[in-house]
């Protein structure tokens, strides 16, 4: 499967937070989220040569939600745990996704 194109825009937009370990999958997730009408930003649009996390960090703060592909890869992920730890110590509304479209709360 090709690379969805990360969301840009002034729409409201999830951040998405997944481990590289399972691209294939949350490619697919990505693709079938936008079906549904729902932005998604992921890595992939992060700017060249822009600081990374810094990056991460402005898109994290305004995400409307951030969706956490819950994988074994991303669990013991250390950037996800990273980017989990700073929505949740910026209070955003948090999801978690399975490989089967199923949101778990």
């Amino acid at each position: 499967m090709q690379k969805p194109v990360a969301y840009i825009g002034e729409s409201d937009y999830a951040f998405l937070c997944y481990s590289h370990a399972d691209s294939v999958p949350v490619f697919e997730d990505i693709a079938w989220l936008n079906s549904q009408g729902v932005n998604i930003w992921y890595d992939e649009g992060i700017e060249v040569g822009s600081e990374w996390s810094e990056f991460l960090a402005s898109r994290i703060e305004t995400a409307k939600q951030v969706i956490f592909f819950a994988s074994p890869s991303s669990v013991e992920s250390k950037h996800c745990r990273g980017e989990i730890q700073f929505a949740f110590a910026r209070d955003r509304k948090s999801t978690r996704l399975n490989s089967s479209h199923q949101i778990i709360s």
